[in-house]
């Protein structure tokens, strides 16, 4: 039986190894969010309009949040929730996929000589990567759940099923390696350079 990612992570983390190449780059300050996020995906499920594929993806979405700051892979998923009416639309965007975390928002205003886009600021966290959380929005949460009953829902879901291990939903055990290493010196920077860049 192959040894899923969670398995090994959890093994090296026994071990007092680096478990960084497995973690998205989050910080322990965003956990607060990360609950609110769940909170609204959770509420989602709610809906009694919702296909058993949607349910399906939805649930996905939930088990990729719930293993933060641990990679889920297989997961790739683009959930969009949209405020749609006669004086434009605006979508609130998550996507998550094993290497991937995003919140975004944007739409277009309609006016009497044509419309106008507009976009709000993106929180994005990858594996080395991680947006400046100040800029970004946090009424995105709060305008969720209270447009989750009424906000038409898009999702793309392309995930490889074959890799989701449902049988580990839970990455709060990584929490403390994140909070206690989070951080790079120079030689870490250095070596992630040389591994992940071309030579010129």
């Amino acid at each position: 039986m192959n040894t899923t990612l969670f398995e090994t992570a959890h093994q090296k983390l026994d071990s007092n190894e680096d478990i960084s190449e497995y973690l998205l780059n989050f910080l322990p300050e965003d956990i607060v969010l990360l609950e609110r996020v769940i909170n609204a995906v959770e509420a989602l499920l709610c809906r009694d309009d919702l296909s058993p594929v949607q349910i399906n993806s939805i649930s996905k979405v939930l088990l990729g949040l719930r293993r933060i700051p641990l990679m889920t892979p297989g997961l790739d998923i683009e959930l969009g929730l949209l405020n749609e009416g006669e004086g434009g639309s605006y979508e609130y965007t998550l996507v998550i996929k094993e290497d991937h975390f995003e919140l975004s928002s944007g739409g277009f205003q309609l006016f009497q000589w044509g419309s106008d886009s507009i976009s709000g600021p993106t929180f994005e966290v990858e594996n080395h990567y991680r947006t400046d959380m100040n800029i970004f929005d946090l009424n995105w949460t709060d305008i969720v759940l209270e447009g989750v009953k009424n906000f038409r829902i898009r999702i793309d879901d392309t995930s490889d099923d074959s890799q989701l291990d449902w049988a580990n939903d839970d990455g709060s055990i990584f929490w403390d390696w994140l909070g206690e290493n989070v951080g790079w010196d120079d030689h870490q920077f250095r070596d992630w350079m040389n591994r992940n860049l071309p030579s010129f």
